[in-house]
């Protein structure tokens, strides 16, 4: 939690991170920042949810901007994120999080940089198959999510005019499925060899 309160203090500020926090006082904030100090549970997870926040936003908004978005009156939100997260409504931030984000990432891919379109593409794939395990999975996480996007890119990589080859790429997708539903942790060279 350390770590935490002093990446956001860095950034927000001690009075932002205290006030989203809904302290006392508004120094408490940089107190926990020292080991001897720590935020209530509540206090905690407002803290947690302002730095998932940023950490959506902080690849596509520059740190002023982030800090100003943070403050700022969101119409949609019909208040500012800071003010939504000290009344504990985290979904709605994180989601206005990620909606802020996804209108940077057009604004930079309407630029035409094809840099920029390559990452938008990546973060779109990312997010598919994040998702796609979180469905499938009691318990998602980063190795399971990158074993679908190993397989997605083998997938990719198929002449579209070779059937027997797709029709290899759809089993091995239905395979690597089937073992993570189960709970299994496929060995994914093996899973390709055995496509081969």
């Amino acid at each position: 939690m350390q770590r935490t309160v002093g990446y956001l203090l860095d950034r927000l500020g001690t009075p932002l991170v205290s006030y989203l926090a809904v302290t006392p006082n508004k120094m408490d904030a940089w107190m926990w920042a020292e080991p001897s100090t720590g935020p209530t549970p509540e206090q905690e997870r407002r803290v947690r949810c302002a730095y998932q926040a940023w950490k959506i936003l902080e690849r596509w908004k520059r740190d002023d901007a982030t800090k100003a978005w943070f403050a700022d009156f969101d119409p949609v939100l019909g208040s500012s994120p800071v003010d939504r997260i000290r009344s504990d409504e985290f979904d709605v931030v994180i989601s206005a999080a990620k909606r802020a984000a996804d209108l940077e990432l057009v604004r930079y891919a309407e630029r035409g940089d094809p840099v920029v379109i390559y990452d938008v593409m990546r973060e779109a794939a990312n997010r598919c198959a994040a998702a796609y395990v979180a469905r499938i999975t009691r318990d998602p996480d980063e190795h399971a999510i990158d074993q679908v996007r190993r397989v997605w890119s083998y997938a990719e990589g198929i002449d579209p005019r070779d059937a027997l080859a797709q029709l290899r790429a759809t089993d091995l997708l239905y395979d690597l499925r089937g073992r993570l539903v189960a709970g299994e942790d496929p060995d994914l060279d093996e899973l390709f060899e055995s496509d081969t």
